[in-house]
């Protein structure tokens, strides 16, 4: 039997959907404590958890061969510390769709003036004005990957213009231009929306800075879905305070939680949350994308998204 243990937030939840997947020679567990957690990392085969929780006991697994994160990010489990003679695979088309929705999500909410709206629907305000259509608004979408596919193609769904930067150009079925960084200056100069989905590597760390930001049209909107490492923070604070671009929109940030420090709490057109646009209800394509994983690991075949801890991704 190969032993799998669950490091997640929802213990039993994962287990019992494992379980029914009917995996041939497993045997599943699932600790609540701490204590139970470290007894049976020893002699753990296989984990499939989050990466976070994990990587404070990842060198604890003596054992593992393979790792399968519940996320699309890695970073916690490739810190220098921590070791890496196991196989690493992540969820990479998890969290597309509602990574997708939480982005327009908030282009309409912008666009649309909804929580002027209801600010007036409080004071009993009647005032009436007209709002611009997305159609044609411009965004830019910051690596190419799946998550970047899923988003380019919601954003052709209301029939935006979608550009994307990446390190070579390549072509995409919903991407109308993709740039590099020889044209990130024409890239960045007329959009409407900068959406950064970059992974955190040597190579995008402190990448949205004052540098970049200037280039940017007054009237833009950053929205930051990627990794909080990917921003200097303090230039984005003073690029809002200068009106360098109109408004941010986080969801992810250097320090987790958003110390209580931070001015990007304090500031009127900076819209914070708490790390959630990928953190999906249904995790009904995590525990399948493990089970064909598994399959494929039972059978001496490469796995899905294996991840290449030199590159981070």
């Amino acid at each position: 039997m190969t032993k799998v243990l669950i490091c997640t937030r929802e213990q039993q939840e994962f287990k019992s959907k494992l379980q029914a997947c009917n995996l041939p020679d497993i045997d599943i567990y699932a600790p609540e404590s701490e204590e139970e957690l470290l007894i049976h990392l020893d002699d753990a085969e296989i984990i499939f958890g989050n990466p976070i929780r994990l990587s404070k006991y990842i060198n604890h697994a003596k054992n593992v061969k393979w790792v399968q994160s519940t996320f699309a990010g890695i970073d916690a489990l490739n810190a220098p510390e921590l070791q890496k003679n196991y196989i690493l695979t992540n969820m990479k088309d998890a969290y597309g769709e509602i990574i997708a929705e939480y982005i327009l999500g908030y282009i309409l909410m912008l666009e649309k003036d909804i929580l002027w709206h209801r600010e007036n629907q409080k004071n009993k305000v009647w005032w009436q004005k007209s709002h611009p259509s997305i159609i044609w608004k411009k965004i830019g979408i910051m690596w190419i990957g799946s998550i970047w596919s899923v988003v380019a193609q919601y954003c052709k769904g209301f029939w935006m213009q979608v550009y994307g930067y990446a390190s070579t150009v390549r072509e995409h079925t919903y991407i109308d231009q993709v740039f590099t960084i020889e044209t990130q200056d024409r890239f960045l100069s007329e959009l409407d929306y900068l959406v950064s989905i970059l992974p955190n590597t040597n190579e995008t760390k402190g990448i949205i800075n004052t540098q970049l930001l200037e280039k940017l049209p007054n009237s833009a909107v950053f929205l930051n879905v990627g990794r909080g490492a990917n921003v200097v923070e303090e230039d984005l604070v003073q690029a809002i305070e200068k009106k360098n671009i109109s408004a941010a929109v986080l969801d992810v940030f250097n320090t987790e939680p958003l110390p209580n420090s931070s001015k990007l709490w304090e500031l009127e057109n900076v819209y914070v949350t708490p790390h959630v646009s990928g953190y999906v209800e249904d995790n009904s394509k995590i525990i399948s994308t493990f089970a064909e994983n598994y399959k494929k690991y039972t059978s001496g075949e490469q796995l899905l998204h294996t991840i290449d801890f030199n590159k981070g991704y």
